[in-house]
């Protein structure tokens, strides 16, 4: 009997999708080859979208020969730059874009 999770499709939708993670990863300079540790933490409704301890807490980390991906550091460069810009981390930049928003 076979135990394939149903759920999952093997679909070249999907491969992008996963070499997009992994390129986000390298990105953020962690080996997504090996494990790795993924930060976790509060985001919506802080200022910068919390990046600033994020990224504190992953240099700290990298220090110690962790191998750390951050949300701060992953997907999109323009959407990353507008939520850093964020002072009130409310998914808009001062003109009302949205975070992520390609429009």
């Amino acid at each position: 009997m076979s135990r394939r999770n149903k759920g999952f499709q093997d679909t070249p939708k999907m491969h992008h999708a996963l070499l997009e993670i992994v390129g986000s990863i390298e990105r953020s300079g962690a080996d997504p080859m090996s494990d790795f540790f993924y930060l976790g933490g509060p985001m919506t409704n802080i200022p910068h979208f919390n990046f600033p301890r994020f990224q504190e807490v992953a240099d700290r980390l990298r220090a110690q020969g962790y191998n750390i991906v951050s949300p701060a550091e992953l997907g999109d460069p323009a959407a990353l730059a507008i939520a850093a810009a964020s002072v009130t981390g409310d998914h808009s930049n001062d003109k009302g874009d949205k975070v992520g928003d390609k429009s």
